[in-house]
């Protein structure tokens, strides 16, 4: 799989580089972001081809040969394969240096040439930070930044970040930018976005357990008084990285937290935990019973210790499955958001809110 996506990202390279005018020397560097992140180097530069070989510089370390392709744009009749990496003896004791050169066979020319150099480098990448700014209760300010370690060409490319997409989506273009290859870190910096924001004040008592089967009494047993407070942005999406979030809110204390990523939080956007609310905590009691029909009683409760009232959401992530039902809600039953059950309370100050409720589900070959 991972040979695969790079080979799609080369095709597509591949399609848009032969424009109607007519090719000039040039440098463009798409970076890959995700999990296994990856660079393709398009470079056009003019060669000096004297002989049947070329020894080729400006392909970064570890950037895999396999994917190396070369072409003489001015004369089609010249080829130029066969490229390897070759190893240096560096002591007696044959100690080996890997050469910073690439050397390749050349058939059918000489003379100086525009010549396109098109590989894959794997391991290069972007270091994506958000700095967040809240200071309005309904809008934040983000400022995203892109950090790449350049390799020292003395000369500038234009650099592309992508967030790479999987089988079934495309990469997104997160930035772009004419960057200097000088050896040092290049800073994209992307224009501040205004994006509507709010801080919520969220119990969701079950600690999460992806390792237990959902059909199971031991899927979300445990349970924490813990309430967050999280940053609830109006994104879809926000690329992967470090978020420095500054709160500085009427009635909150000015906060400044680091967070390494944040959440997708359904159709609400995405979330960022910030902080632990001391005054506050939280209950949560679960009963099972049943065979043919799984009954689970929900007792959730959050206390206030402070001097201020809160508005509280109490989540809880009811079992996955299409059969399920809400009864004997008190004192009204949750709003349903995907598999997520949601009642938002107010606790006055040396107060206590109280949720009742008992979900329905239908067992079917065994299990609920």
């Amino acid at each position: 799989m991972r040979r695969a996506l790079p080979a799609v990202a080369l095709a597509g390279c591949l399609h848009v580089a032969h424009p109607a005018v007519a090719p000039a020397p040039g440098v463009t560097i798409a970076l890959y972001d995700g999990a296994d992140p990856y660079a393709i180097v398009d470079e056009r530069r003019p060669l000096e081809l004297d002989g049947d070989e070329l020894l080729l510089d400006h392909v970064l370390p570890g950037a895999e040969l396999a994917t190396l392709w070369i072409s003489v744009l001015d004369d089609h009749d010249i080829s130029i394969d066969g490229c390897v990496r070759p190893t240096l003896e560096v002591d007696a004791r044959h100690h080996q240096l890997v050469s910073p050169m690439v050397r390749c066979r050349v058939h059918g020319g000489r003379g100086r040439h525009l010549v396109r150099v098109v590989y894959i480098a794997p391991g290069l990448d972007a270091a994506i930070s958000h700095a967040i700014a809240m200071t309005d209760p309904d809008h934040a300010a983000i400022r995203s930044r892109f950090v790449i370690a350049t390799p020292r060409w003395n000369e500038h490319a234009e650099v592309v970040v992508y967030a790479a997409g999987d089988a079934a989506s495309e990469p997104r273009e997160l930035a772009r930018a004419d960057v200097a290859l000088d050896g040092g870190s290049a800073v994209i910096a992307l224009p501040v976005r205004q994006v509507a924001a709010h801080l919520r004040r969220i119990y969701t008592g079950a600690l999460p357990s992806p390792e237990v089967d959902a059909t199971t009494d031991s899927w979300h047993a445990e349970s924490t008084h813990d309430v967050w407070v999280w940053l609830e942005l109006a994104l879809a999406e926000l690329a992967p990285g470090k978020l420095a979030v500054h709160v500085e809110l009427p009635g909150e204390p000015v906060r400044d937290v680091v967070v390494e990523h944040a959440v997708a939080a359904s159709t609400e956007g995405l979330r960022v935990p910030l902080w632990t609310d001391a005054a506050l905590s939280g209950v949560r009691q679960r009963v099972t019973s049943g065979s043919d029909e799984r009954a689970e009683q929900l007792s959730l409760a959050v206390a206030n210790l402070g001097a201020a009232p809160r508005e509280v959401w109490i989540e809880e992530q009811a079992r996955p499955g299409a059969h399920r039902r809400l009864i004997g809600a008190i004192p009204e039953p949750p709003t349903i958001h995907g598999d997520v059950l949601r009642s938002i309370v107010t606790v006055q100050p040396r107060a206590i809110a109280h949720v009742r409720y008992v979900v329905l589900y239908e067992c079917k070959d065994g299990g609920c």
